[in-house]
């Protein structure tokens, strides 16, 4: 997050990644996002991410895991869905009259 919006930012990642056993490393300061091709038997992902903490750009307390994220956007669409669906039933009891709406509450 501290890269998301910082040009400079992204390219220093990208500098300081940029070892022996990286084949390349590409920075997006749109995303945040941050895609290393590297060889494992040259460095492993362990020490990529150490690198990046001393430079004070990961923190492997504040990691999401995959399936949270799955969860968290799970959770926020039927938050949406089930919004839309009272919004729909609310504007149909309109439609009809006021004791339609009176009906729906009750």
């Amino acid at each position: 997050p501290e890269m998301r919006g910082h040009k400079h930012r992204a390219r220093e990642i990208e500098t300081i990644l940029n070892s022996d056993g990286v084949a390349n490393v590409k920075a997006n300061e749109l995303t945040g996002s941050v895609v290393v091709l590297y060889n494992p038997a040259g460095v492993d992902h362990d020490q990529l991410l150490t690198i990046l903490n001393q430079h004070g750009y990961y923190d492997h307390t504040r990691v999401i895991s995959y399936d949270e994220r799955i969860h968290r956007a799970s959770h926020l669409a039927a938050q949406k869905v089930g919004r839309a669906i009272f919004g729909w039933a609310v504007g149909k009891a309109f439609e009809r009259s006021g004791f339609g709406l009176l009906a729906a509450l009750i």
